[in-house]
């Protein structure tokens, strides 16, 4: 049953990432980096989450991440899985020393979802029967299979996208999974109708910002400086709805 299921807040975090170098400890032009908001968000989640522990994975020759989360509980990731792209348990290897059922991994690298947004989703998952959730935006665009049909069959006779039935695009803010499957099997979920189930979130196009590429730390980084979102401005704009 729901209510039997324990999650532990999670994430792994690491300096070698491959296609934007150093993404998370790279100051932006206004003075701070990734990481610098990820530690204040998790910070906010671990006082203010239902969560049953908290716990962030980062290899002990990341200094400068374990410098920044230093006041909460990490655990050492091994090299092999901060080397290109290892399999799931690999990575996620750290949950073995936790004693929840479930863990909720947030991404450190979407900076401007706000904290309500993983406390909704993980009061909404205590009461699901699934055993998986992960974050999920409608999209109305017209989307095709390989085959090229069309999967949300628009009415041909209209153009506007707004009256379609929309898709839903997990866009990996988080996601829930149950730990013992994911050491055994290396998956987050059986990918059947609702595993995972999906939460869906009313999300703005900064909220969308998720940073892999140098392109997309430019973006962000133009963003926040143009608008000159200072570091106590950005705690205001994560901490909206608390």
């Amino acid at each position: 049953m729901p209510n039997e299921r324990t999650v532990t807040l999670f994430s792994t975090l690491r300096q070698a990432s491959t296609r934007c170098k150093n993404k998370l400890v790279r100051k932006l032009r206004m003075g701070y980096a990734l990481a610098d908001v990820f530690a204040w968000k998790w910070g906010m989640l671990v006082r203010h989450g239902n969560f049953a522990d908290s716990m962030v994975a980062i290899h002990e020759d990341d200094v400068e991440l374990l410098e920044k989360f230093g006041g909460f509980r990490v655990a050492n990731r091994t090299r092999e899985s901060t080397q290109g792209a290892p399999p799931l348990n690999v990575i996620f290897d750290p949950l073995r020393h936790s004693s929840c059922t479930h863990a909720m991994w947030v991404n450190p690298c979407l900076m401007f979802v706000p904290i309500r947004v993983y406390l909704d989703a993980l009061k909404a998952f205590e009461t699901l029967v699934p055993q998986s959730a992960t974050s999920v935006v409608m999209n109305r665009g017209w989307f095709f299979d390989e085959e090229g049909r069309l999967l949300n069959r628009p009415n041909h006779s209209v153009v506007s996208t707004q009256h379609m039935k929309p898709i839903l695009e997990c866009f990996h803010a988080f996601h829930i999974f149950n730990i013992d499957r994911m050491l055994r099997t290396g998956s987050y979920w059986s990918g059947e109708a609702r595993d995972p189930a999906p939460f869906v979130v009313d999300a703005n196009a900064r909220m969308l910002m998720d940073v892999d590429t140098e392109f997309d730390f430019e973006l962000l980084d133009a963003y926040v400086y143009t608008r000159k979102i200072d570091f106590e401005e950005m705690k205001g704009i994560l901490s909206e709805g608390l």
